[in-house]
């Protein structure tokens, strides 16, 4: 019962949000969701020893989330390889310090 009242909450205000708030609030509230939902799956899957790779990591996988307030699908796939690219970049510069 504790989980179910702050859902039922968060998803009226979720659906008010969708269609009664302008497109910008929308997408600021994307983004900044999917930031937070992206420092918490790399702070869990982490070994927590490597924590200043974490912020190099949400910065890239934010990529395509940005591109998408383009509108465009090419957009969103450009987003994809640049975020692909990014996480390459990463982890070639710091692979010996991952494998420890």
């Amino acid at each position: 019962m504790e989980r179910l009242i702050p859902g039922l909450l968060m998803a009226g205000l979720w659906v008010l949000l969708l269609f009664l708030a302008p497109p910008t609030l929308f997408w600021v509230v994307m983004v900044l969701g999917t930031a937070v939902a992206l420092y918490e799956f790399f702070r869990m899957t982490g070994s927590g020893r490597n924590t200043y790779i974490l912020p190099m990591s949400v910065a890239s996988c934010m990529v395509p989330v940005l591109a998408a307030a383009q509108g465009s699908p090419l957009a969103v796939l450009v987003g994809c390889y640049v975020a692909l690219l990014l996480v390459v970049v990463v982890v070639i510069a710091f692979y010996a310090r991952l494998v420890e």
